[in-house]
Order: C-alpha cells, then sequence, then structure tokens
C-alpha cells in the first residue's frame, strides 16, 4: 500500500504537470514571468498566492546562482525568462497543488475537463468533473503520498479534510453526503478520475493480492480488519480483479 500509492501519485504528478503547464501557457501566452505576476491568480487567495510566488521565485533564483548548467539558467541569461514548461519540471507535487488551486476558476476548470477522458472510463455516465472537487481529490492524495513518503503509520490516518462528495464516484461505494470522506479507501477510489483503467486496475489488483498474502502472516489480526482500519469496506480484498491490458504502475 505505502508503495502503490505513491506510485500512483508520481504518475498522477507527470502527467499534471505536462497538463497544467499547456493550460497556464494557454491563458497566459507569452507573458515573461505569469506565474510570478499576482494577477494571473483568484484575487480571493492572496495570502497563499504570495506565498506560491515566492516560493517559485526562489526557485528560479537558486538555480540562476548556483546551478549553471540547468534549463532554468540558460532561459533566464538568454531569454530574460523562464517559461512555465520548463519552470513546472523543476516543481514538487505540492508547489504545483498549490498553484492549480490558486489560479482563476476558469484555468481550473480547463483542467478538471482535461480529466474527463480518465473519469469517462471508469464513469460512463459523467457529463462534468467540478474543479473544486478535483483539488480536494488531488489535496487529499498528496497528503496520504506524505505520509508513506516519511514512512509514517497509514493505519487509522485520516486527511485533514473530507474530499468532496461527488455522486458520480462516491454513490458507486455507497459512500454519502454525511459520511467522513479522508481515509485511505476515499483516496484510492479518487484515483479512478486521474488514472486509466489500465493504471488504476493495476494498483487495485495489487493491493487484493497484497492483503491475500498478508492473511497468511497475521496471526492475531485478520487482513480484513487491517483493511477497514484503512477504511476500505468489510470483504473488499474479495471484489473481482479489474480487467486490463496492461500494467503500468
Amino acid at each position: 500500500m505505502e508503495v502503490l500509492i505513491p506510485s500512483s501519485q508520481k504518475f498522477l504528478q507527470n502527467f499534471f504537470h505536462t497538463l497544467f503547464a499547456h493550460r497556464f501557457a494557454e491563458v497566459y501566452g507569452n507573458q515573461p514571468y505569469a506565474y510570478l505576476n499576482i494577477s494571473s491568480y483568484d484575487s480571493a487567495k492572496t495570502l497563499s498566492v504570495i506565498s506560491t510566488i515566492a516560493k517559485l521565485s526562489n526557485i528560479i533564483d537558486q538555480h540562476r546562482k548556483y546551478n549553471p548548467q540547468s534549463s532554468i539558467c540558460h532561459y533566464v541569461k538568454r531569454y530574460r525568462n523562464v517559461p512555465i514548461w520548463v519552470l513546472i519540471n523543476f516543481l514538487d507535487f505540492g508547489t504545483l497543488r498549490n498553484m492549480l488551486s490558486s489560479v482563476p476558476t476558469n484555468l481550473q476548470t480547463m483542467v478538471a475537463r482535461d480529466m474527463m477522458s480518465f473519469v469517462q472510463e471508469h464513469l460512463p455516465n459523467t457529463t462534468k468533473f467540478p474543479a473544486e472537487t478535483m483539488n480536494t481529490f488531488i489535496k487529499n492524495i498528496h497528503e496520504v503520498r506524505n505520509v508513506c513518503a516519511h514512512n509514517n503509520r497509514l493505519v487509522e490516518f485520516s486527511c485533514r479534510g473530507d474530499s468532496h462528495y461527488w455522486a458520480p464516484l462516491h454513490d458507486k461505494y455507497s459512500i454519502h453526503s454525511t459520511d467522513k470522506r479522508r481515509d485511505v479507501f476515499s483516496v484510492f477510489i479518487s484515483l479512478q478520475c486521474f488514472l486509466s483503467i489500465s493504471e488504476y486496475g493495476t494498483v487495485h489488483n495489487k493491493i487484493r493480492k497484497l492483503i491475500k498474502r498478508l492473511d497468511n502472516k497475521l496471526n492475531t489480526l485478520a487482513s480484513d480488519d487491517v483493511l477497514q482500519l484503512l477504511g476500505f469496506p468489510k470483504n473488499w480484498q474479495d471484489t473481482p480483479l479489474i480487467q486490463h491490458d496492461a500494467e503500468h504502475i
């Protein structure tokens, strides 16, 4: 579990880097250092935007001063501008997430719309993926990833906030608007909005396989008890395998 979810997040991160850079550049064109301009962000989020801009500026400054071979330094010296598609490769997922949640709603909506190819693979009757819902899903994915990355305990872990209730996904698992949606299972099912069936199926099937193996090693606790401490439904390990063409994660 602590390997599979970060692996999924890594794929999501790589895809999002490319997608966000493309959409940001599409909106702001060739405006130099548009990501350092506070007017490029939601005016209602000034404090968080200032922090994000400061971090982006620091990344550029550090490479300009101390890493002369980097593409950032090259673009600063030669073009007096670092395009978003260059800078994006130097951003961690947390910084990218902060940027996404801080840009204007129309830009967030463009990114959410791009996720629909994944969403419709899993939820074929869905016609819209709200940007606000997307942001809460990504926030909790990032929190679980951080727990795994620092080798902290995932069992009984809860994110700081519930992800938005989104009927197309949550109704599929009998999760109601009044239920908590901040455990590992909630994060796990939200990956369907960012991974293909093949990619998500690989994660699903590997977790199922690991849990079944765990049954042979536990003496005082059943594997089903472990799953329920992660928020998974009772007997989840007996759910059918997800059939897919190839494994990517």
